[in-house]
């Protein structure tokens, strides 16, 4: 089912993007209604993401799966990076695929550098939307599952760690 719904975001987005280029090719369109358009299928798209999202969180209880059957609670970061993935996949699919409507792919490319241009268009947009709220969350869920680590430290030394988390979430910003 996580799967599925992992899967079903990047599909509809292959559908949004396929269904607007046939119903008004956006390169002969004025650039307000291309803009409007764009940000009307973005809304939906990410509304749909976001309930793929939370139907895989509450509805198919993945985080259960990850840390109770396959036990990925013991390692620090790694149970959570699980949890993620099929969250995070579908939305970077998604930019991938939606790249298309920017308009910066020209006709002309090649395959190779039509798909590397794809990704890098996703990879900016990825890391302007989340990195700022993924980098902090993962830094504090570290923290959070080294502290029967940090239980075993004097003051000064959980200070000290305290004081390292605070330097890198403000180096993050």
């Amino acid at each position: 089912m996580v799967g599925v719904l992992a899967l079903l975001v990047p599909g509809l987005a292959v559908f949004q993007t396929y269904f607007v280029s046939i119903q008004s090719p956006l390169n002969q369109v004025d650039v307000q209604h291309r803009d409007q358009a764009i940000a009307r299928l973005s809304a939906c798209h990410t509304a749909v993401w976001l309930s793929a999202s939370l139907a895989t969180v509450w509805a198919s209880r993945w985080q259960d799966v990850v840390r109770g059957t396959w036990q990925l609670d013991r390692w620090p970061l790694l149970d959570e990076l699980f949890i993620l993935l099929p969250v995070v996949f579908s939305l970077f699919t998604s930019l991938v695929i939606f790249s298309d409507l920017n308009g910066k792919i020209s006709k002309s490319d090649s395959l190779y550098l039509s798909i590397k241009r794809k990704i890098g268009i996703a990879c900016i947009r990825f890391q302007s939307c989340l990195l700022f709220v993924i980098f902090p969350a993962v830094t504090i869920i570290f923290i959070r599952d080294l502290e029967p680590y940090l239980k075993n430290l004097n003051a000064f030394e959980k200070s000290a760690s305290f004081a390292a988390l605070f330097v890198t979430l403000a180096a993050e910003c």
